[in-house]
């Protein structure tokens, strides 16, 4: 596994079936998809994890928060950098980078994975607002495409509708 740079959201899992037990690995950030079904062979996990930019962006972003949630989607080799805070404002247009968390006025160090709680909940209910977006969010237009009045009149309803719920 020298190869395969070590990250935080990839587990490990003792599995059973009928050749006896094996390791699973999995990636968390995928909703808990196999990465490798044993340790003999890794070069599905290898591939995956090799072009992930995960690993690179929890070690070494001073800039990864707590409320980083990483969303991947394997098949499309496609990874979103959600916010657990923000994540419903930006639906369908989720950032693929850190540049949205370069400027937050939230930002808290991320601490190990082990004391983020509710991690994976998050997780996984942020990736099934990507697959099926609700039918309308805040920004479901681009910022950038909206009238300026347009773009205050959501904002107003949204926040109105957070706080009267």
């Amino acid at each position: 596994m020298k190869d395969i740079p070590e990250c935080e959201l990839r587990g490990k899992r003792i599995a059973h079936d009928r050749s006896g037990e094996h390791t699973e690995y999995f990636c968390m950030a995928a909703d808990g998809a196999l990465l490798a079904s044993s340790e003999n062979d890794l070069t599905r996990m290898k591939k995956i994890c090799g072009s992930c930019p995960l690993p690179n962006v929890l070690a070494h972003d001073p800039k990864a928060c707590l409320y980083l949630r990483p969303i991947r989607f394997l098949e499309e080799n496609k990874t979103y950098f959600a916010c657990r805070t923000f994540y419903k404002l930006l639906l369908g247009n989720e950032p693929q980078d850190m540049d949205f968390c370069h400027a937050c006025p939230y930002w808290f160090p991320r601490p190990p994975l082990e004391l983020i709680r509710g991690h994976a909940e998050d997780t996984h209910m942020i990736r099934l607002s990507i697959i099926s977006p609700p039918e309308r969010s805040l920004f479901s237009t681009p910022v950038k495409h909206l009238p300026r009045k347009t773009l205050f009149r959501r904002m107003a309803e949204w926040f109105s509708r957070q706080h009267t719920t």
